[in-house]
């Protein structure tokens, strides 16, 4: 009996733990600008933000941080309380807020709070009074709980509003505490009896009652009086009703039988009967919160187990406290935990979940060693896995358990050494072991055959570093070493054959430092070293090389870490510096970086998966490559994944890499190893929600309706506007966007450009999600931003315009003015031009006159000269004469 009990409990623990394992939370608390840790309602607004209430404030939460709002009391338009109680969403894109039994209606176009919620009422049809409860339903519809026992329909497509609790004839002075619309158009009641009706929404009446929950909960106490109920119903049409200290009940429709669900209830029990909120996940479990005993829960697809979700101190993704006030399931399938004290916990179930086998101290089962360096598949779909440290691992799938072989310097049949670098199973199922400076081993089931290298042997293992091993369709067995070539082991003989590169001599190999090897679909045997690649090609006696050279179509990079090749004949090679492909039909490389999407320039293991993509490992995470042929080449998208996705660790090793004949993928690193299956990974669904969250001239936030030289720059929430004006002292701004999504957070990449200013797409990741502009000229630019999609394809834009007004000197009003003025200053200038020239000519007459007048006068002068010369000539012939006359005659 004693046996029996303590399998049970094993049992028990490993079902609780794998169960607990399967969920990873992230966080949201204070250090990512979370209002209080401690959390009383959580809604997922129609803008796409998600609100959360705290004792200190509402949060609004766009994936990255939150923006906080407070109550103000010079400010009217701000909370009246900072103690958030509830959340409802209303029509038109508002929000009803519950703030310490104080309601107000939140306005997302302008952010503010109006405390005349009556008359927002008012606006709907509906009537004053204390609404307890806001439930939105299909097609538009919004359910009013009153206090008052009132329950009122308001259609947003008919935009009208009508009572509905005349039609219930049943009771009809108990009060409602919880409804639940049906996908079908019903409406689901519960009383604080617990009486359980339904309304058929469009036939306007009851349509089945029920008093199962309430005779129920009579027969556990005969004195149970009214009890707070909550509803909810699964996917299954059963219905899940809590009350605070009941427990759970589940009640089937159909025969009308309840199931309690309780700390005393069996074979399935709560650990708490302290229950705030039960909500069904997209696969089918029901989530039960309670207080201190974590999340409880409930599978039905498994007889009803009950597993529990709780906080473990030494898991950072576990959930953060075990009182879990709140369950909220948005649109997306993510649900969201309020805790009491430590913020928000929240788990996306469309994220891919990778299968992760790491050592657990309170799991002896579990993985003996964490740090992987190589996989190898036996017959049997085992896994033989060699680890850096921790010897050789055995990993029976079936049982699910793990077998230790650990180096034991008294056995000689032990392994050689625990630090495994290397592994091959070849075609005799005989397994082949390289370690770090321990030499080769080959394990048949029974001993550990040990191969050293020995200085006074040549035809011994030529170094005890095994870095590689490989066995080709001629079953022919390579051993690569790190320092001293390649060996072809003879089994015939025991020994080994050397291929080493010598300097000054004429040898095949480009370096004695063996990375990876791989035999192509046409047998020519491609060979990895730190100096680039040989490739032994069937028929010819000299080998190919493949370095780096400064030539277009060389590889990226000389120092090769693994080689694969894939179902079209391409051969890829991951390098220190990107990823190289080569294409048979040209024998050139093209290489691939970080810069087209890859997490990281160092690609660690290459894989194929069954529908023809690529799957790499790096130092930077893992991601899945889809080659896709473009007019210029091969291009590639890339999907990345990282610790959200449940990976091992963001880091991986070198070769710890396999793909299994059932088509899975296993990655190995420092934290142990992940196993992938491709064809069961399901795309989520993206949505990009792009939003611009912030604006800041100056680095000052904007606030809408806020005043800013001597103007309402905001006259809407910045998600809502479609453009900005601004001034010519403004144009030094900042405006930070997000996607909504959740989801992808951090991994986001995003492209923007300012058009009118710079014609490329810039880049930046989720940490960088604000741009700056500054000293732009007065003009009209256009904001694009858009999104990378999980498939690597781009999403649609987003775009704000933003117009730089001018200064008053260069408006058209002023160039009008100085138009006027230069124009004035033309006439003006015209005028006394033509002054200065009418004056010159009044001058120029004038002297022209006084010339004419000078002339007249010389010509006067010298008429009256020749007159007077004229005149005087003759006279003076008389005067002469008549003078000597005169002289002359003495008698006058």
């Amino acid at each position: 009996m004693r046996l029996l009990l303590l399998t049970a409990l094993l049992l028990l623990f490993n079902a609780v733990f794998a169960q607990s394992e399967q969920y990873n939370f992230a966080k949201l608390d204070i250090y990512n600008g979370l209002s209080h840790n401690q959390v009383n309602t959580i809604l997922k607004g129609d803008d796409g933000f998600l609100w959360v209430g705290t004792v200190s404030g509402l949060d609004r939460y766009d994936g990255y941080s939150c923006k906080v709002f407070r109550s103000k009391h010079d400010d009217q338009t701000s909370l009246p309380d900072n103690s958030i109680t509830s959340l409802y969403q209303l029509p038109d894109g508002k929000m009803w807020v519950l703030a310490r039994e104080t309601p107000c209606i939140y306005n997302s176009f302008m952010e503010k709070f109006d405390a005349d919620y009556n008359g927002y009422l008012h606006s709907l049809g509906l009537p004053n009074g204390s609404i307890v409860n806001i439930t939105k339903g299909g097609d538009g519809r919004y359910w009013f709980l009153y206090d008052s026992l009132d329950l009122y329909l308001y259609s947003s497509t008919e935009k009208k509003a009508r009572p509905l609790r005349q039609n219930f004839k049943f009771n009809p002075s108990e009060k409602i505490t919880s409804i639940k619309e049906t996908g079908d158009g019903k409406l689901w009641l519960v009383y604080q009896t617990g009486l359980l009706q339904e309304y058929d929404v469009n036939a306007k009446k009851i349509i089945f009652s029920s008093t199962a929950l309430q005779n129920h909960v009579r027969k556990i106490n005969p004195r149970a009086g009214y009890f707070p109920y909550t509803l909810t119903q699964d996917s299954d049409g059963d219905l899940w009703l809590s009350a605070v200290s009941l427990g759970v009940f589940m009640f089937h429709p159909t025969d009308q039988s309840i199931i309690q669900f309780s700390e005393t209830s069996s074979p399935s029990r709560l650990n708490s009967n302290i229950v705030y909120q039960v909500v069904q996940d997209d696969n089918g479990m029901i989530w039960v919160a309670t207080d201190h005993g974590g999340v409880n829960l409930i599978d039905k697809r498994n007889h009803f187990a009950v597993s529990y979700l709780l906080n473990d101190p030494k898991n950072p993704k576990s959930i953060s406290q075990n009182s879990i006030t709140v369950i909220y399931k948005d649109d997306k399938g993510i649900l969201w935990l309020g805790t009491y004290k430590q913020g928000v916990n929240y788990l996306n179930s469309n994220i891919a979940k990778f299968a992760h086998f790491h050592h657990e101290e309170s799991n002896p089962r579990s993985l003996q060693y964490d740090d992987v360096n190589r996989f190898v598949e036996d017959r049997l779909g085992n896994l033989w896995i060699g680890t850096n440290g921790g010897g050789l691992i055995y990993f029976d799938r079936k049982n699910n358990t793990f077998k230790q072989y650990l180096h034991d310097p008294n056995n000689k049949n032990s392994l050689s050494s625990n630090v495994i670098v290397s592994l091959w199973l070849d075609h005799q199922d005989k397994l082949w072991v390289g370690t770090f400076f321990g030499g080769l081993d080959c394990y048949d089931g029974r001993d550990f055959k040990h191969y050293r290298h020995n200085d006074a042997d040549s035809s011994s293992l030529s170094n005890d570093n095994v870095w590689e091993i490989f066995e080709d369709r001629e079953q022919n067995l390579w051993v690569g070493t790190l320092g001293s070539g390649v060996d072809r082991f003879d089994r015939s003989t025991n020994r080994f054959v050397h291929h080493q590169y010598r300097e000054g001599q004429a040898e095949p190999l480009l370096s004695n430092y063996i990375s990876a090897f791989l035999e192509d679909e046409r047998g020519n045997l491609w060979i990895g070293t730190n100096l680039g690649i040989t490739v032994f090609e069937k028929g010819k006696a000299n080998p190919t090389f493949y370095v780096h050279t400064n030539e277009a179509g060389s590889l990226s990079n000389n120092s090769v870490i693994s080689i694969t090749g894939d179902r079209k004949g391409r051969i890829w090679v991951g390098t220190r510096e990107g990823l190289n492909v080569y294409m048979p039909q040209t024998g050139k490389f093209q290489a691939f970086t970080s810069a087209d999407g890859l997490p990281d320039n160092t690609i660690l293991d290459i894989l194929e998966d069954d529908r023809g993509t690529l799957w790499l490992s790096s130092p930077s995470g893992l991601c899945n490559v889809i080659p896709k042929q473009e007019q210029n080449g091969l291009g590639i998208s890339v999907i990345n994944y990282d610790e959200t996705n449940n990976l091992q660790n963001r880091e991986f090793n070198e070769n710890a890499a396999l793909k299994t004949r059932s088509g899975e993928l296993i990655f190995g690193g420092p934290s142990g190893f992940n196993i992938i299956n491709p064809g069961k990974i399901q795309k989520p669904v993206f949505h990009p929600n792009l939003v611009f969250t912030n604006l800041q001239i100056l680095n000052k936030n904007v606030e809408v309706g806020e005043e800013i030289n001597s103007r309402v720059l905001l006259k809407q929430s910045l998600p809502h506007l479609k453009s900005i004006d601004l001034k010519y002292k403004e144009n030094v701004f900042s405006i930070e966007f997000a996607c909504v999504d959740f989801s992808r957070s951090n991994r986001d990449k995003y492209a923007y450009m300012l058009e009118g200013f710079n014609p490329d797409w810039l880049y930046a990741d989720g940490n960088q999600r604000r741009v700056t502009y500054t000293n732009l000229d007065p003009g009209h630019y256009t904001f694009r931003v858009k999104v990378l999609n999980g498939d690597g394809v781009w999403s649609g834009e987003k775009t704000l315009q933003i117009n730089i007004a001018p200064p008053f000197w260069r408006t058209p009003f002023a160039y009008i003015i100085y138009a006027l003025l230069i124009a004035g200053l033309l006439l003006l200038l015209r005028k006394i031009t033509l002054d200065r020239i009418h004056m010159r000519y009044e001058v120029e007459q004038q002297r022209k006159e006084a010339e004419r007048a000078h002339a007249i006068e010389q010509l006067k002068t010298k008429f009256f000269t020749n007159v007077s010369h004229e005149f005087r000539t003759p006279l003076s012939l008389i005067i002469a004469p008549l003078d000597k006359i005169i002289k002359n005659t003495p008698d006058e």
